[in-house]
């Protein structure tokens, strides 16, 4: 799961910023998290979601969710400039 701020002024300020959110193949929903309170929630269309999100990003914690409301896959929203070490999931192998 890959979850990116895609508005320009993501790191500052107070309010609202979109989120675009990639989820694995089984997900129909995708909520976010802070310090275990549900901030915003949308469902998935096609392979993920774009939504709203209270800034800053800091702290957030974004889950899939399949059709039965299990948490399948979790994570942080990328940090801008942040350089990861790649990592394989087989969440989307048959």
């Amino acid at each position: 799961m890959l979850a990116v701020s895609i508005d320009e002024d993501a790191a500052g300020g107070e309010g609202q910023q979109f989120l675009l959110v990639v989820t694995p193949a089984a997900a129909t929903t995708v909520r976010v998290l802070r310090d275990g309170q549900e901030v915003a929630r949308s469902t998935v269309s096609g392979s993920g979601t774009a939504m709203q999100v209270p800034r800053p990003t800091a702290g957030l914690v974004v889950e899939a969710l399949d059709a039965s409301g299990g948490t399948i896959a979790n994570g942080r929203v990328a940090q801008q400039g942040a350089q990861r070490a790649t990592e394989t999931d087989t969440w989307n192998q048959e």
